[in-house]
């Protein structure tokens, strides 16, 4: 179903450098649910792809008009705003950030999607301490400061759980890719089409195999898997 969906999206991004101006945004406002991140993932692999400096441009260029007119790349644009600024106030606090310093970055932060940008960059550091440590400032806070530190917490721990279980959802799906990968008949042509979905998770459950059946001394799942 994955590799069937990315084809639809291959069609869909050779009809987007194809269509006239005149008609770009048009396509683009129709086609907008399918405007998504595995779209503009095979479409930055095509840019890889072309060798030619004139086509180059011309598609890059499509690639940027379907990101500054689609949701998605709308949304992405947004994101990555947020996530520079994130970036930039965790600099300003230096390498020694302290689990006070990132509740402190967490309150003051202007957007949800700053509180957001923060979460996905230090989700490690949200740990049982820090949660202690939020708790205790609701504690001692009063009224609406209390009310804004308990929502926090609230949010906070929706994002993680989310960050989570997304994190599950990836390791799930390599290791289902990496098993029909393994399963197929024609090895080349199912790894062709499933490049785009390979990634620096897949790599690392590939590894891990990999070890598993030189301990377990499977030589031919070995075979199949450093063929891979």
């Amino acid at each position: 179903e994955e590799i069937e969906a990315q084809r639809a999206r291959m069609r869909l991004f050779e009809d987007l450098v194809n269509i006239p101006e005149d008609k770009l945004e048009t396509f683009i406002s129709e086609h907008d649910d399918e405007l998504d991140e595995m779209f503009f993932q095979l479409a930055s692999l095509t840019l890889q792809a072309t060798k030619d400096p004139q086509a180059r441009e011309a598609v890059n260029h499509r690639i940027q008009q379907g990101l500054i007119f689609s949701s998605y790349g709308q949304k992405i644009q947004a994101q990555e705003a947020e996530l520079q600024a994130a970036v930039e106030s965790l600099g300003k606090v230096g390498a020694d950030l302290s689990r006070e310093d990132i509740l402190k970055l967490l309150v003051e932060a202007p957007s949800d999607d700053r509180v957001v940008a923060l979460v996905n960059l230090i989700r490690p550091a949200l740990d049982y301490s820090f949660f202690m440590l939020l708790a205790e400032q609701i504690d001692s806070a009063e009224g609406d400061k209390q009310e804004l530190l308990t929502a926090l917490r609230e949010r906070i721990l929706d994002l993680t759980q989310q960050i989570d279980k997304l994190q599950e959802a990836r390791v799930a799906r390599a290791a289902s890719l990496l098993k029909s990968i393994i399963e197929a008949q024609d090895l080349d042509q199912t790894l062709q089409s499933a490049l785009p979905l390979i990634d620096d998770l897949f790599i690392s459950i590939l590894q891990a195999n990999i070890q598993a059946a030189k301990e377990g001394n499977d030589q031919e799942r070995l075979l199949k898997l450093e063929t891979i």
